[in-house]
């Protein structure tokens, strides 16, 4: 394929972001809970919504709870595609200077019968 570069360094900031915003995800998802919990959070007038509440939020904590384990395998795919990217180049690195070694070692005969490097 032509046309684009891959720098790993760069996939591995990104992977870093999205795991960071898995993060964000799971404090969301704490703080719903945490609502849940707090028998004061709604004060007297509004405990008639409070089941209501919590059946919401059950809800919104499992969505965030899928949302952060999606980011973090995101996140792990993106690391797994800079190591490949990385290791792909190191080895076709590799290879080309294994050839240039293997070019420069053979001898080339020389039009006058000798052989010359």
């Amino acid at each position: 394929m032509d046309g684009y570069q891959v720098d790993p360094d760069v996939l591995c900031t990104a992977a870093d972001a999205i795991r960071r915003n898995a993060t964000y995800v799971e404090k969301m998802a704490d703080y719903c809970q945490s609502l849940s919990e707090n028998d004061g959070a709604f004060g007297e007038l509004l405990q008639n919504f409070r089941h209501g509440y919590d059946t919401a939020s059950g809800a919104q904590i499992s969505v965030f709870d899928s949302m952060r384990q999606k980011l973090n395998q995101t996140g792990e795919a993106v690391d797994t595609a800079a190591r490949a990217y990385d290791e792909r180049e190191q080895k076709a690195n590799s290879d080309v200077k294994a050839l240039i070694d293997r070019l420069e070692s053979v001898p080339i005969d020389a039009p006058d019968g000798g052989a010359h490097r």
